[in-house]
């Protein structure tokens, strides 16, 4: 089974034609453009769409292939719009997007394994990774002061944590 992340959702129906307009995180705009499949999330169920074309000056606008009326293409209008995981590029401090490290282990060099991130808050300077440590709720810095070793393989994090931060 794949693993698939969401890079956007679709936002409205365009024109006559069955296009639509897709909105998505600007870190993966390399990768929708490119795609010549995006898998939309119906229910639990992720199914794939051939892509016709993108257009626009953002490539926002999009044309699936057998979607060919507004009424078709409706039925789309604010679902997730997905790519498997394995077709985007490997996320970095410089270019993650707010979700990009949810399920990484983060890892101090002094305490060894913390935790496993269940979510990731964009604040306006930095990520902020949210998860358990010793069944506690805390929340952790993802800036490049903190970080040592980003291994997006094995999906590890590992950090030199300023004393006391996980007693906050």
């Amino acid at each position: 089974m794949s693993d698939y992340r969401q890079v956007g959702f679709v936002t409205k129906t365009h024109g006559l034609k069955g296009e639509v307009r897709l909105s998505f995180e600007e870190v993966f705009e390399d990768a929708v453009v490119e795609a010549k499949v995006l898998f939309i999330q119906v229910g639990s169920r992720h199914m794939p769409y051939f892509v016709e074309y993108f257009r626009g000056d953002d490539g926002s606008i999009l044309k699936l292939e057998g979607m060919d009326t507004p009424e078709q293409a409706r039925q789309l209008v604010q679902k997730p719009v997905c790519l498997r995981a394995a077709d985007l590029p490997e996320p970095t401090l410089d270019t993650a997007g707010s979700r990009d490290f949810v399920g990484f282990a983060i890892e101090d060099l002094a305490l060894g394994p913390i935790g496993t991130i269940d979510d990731v808050f964009e604040m306006p300077q930095q990520l902020m990774a949210d998860l358990i440590y010793q069944n506690r709720r805390v929340l952790i810095p993802l800036n490049t002061y903190f970080i040592k070793r980003l291994d997006p393989k094995k999906r590890v994090i590992v950090m030199d944590l300023p004393e006391g931060l996980l007693t906050l």
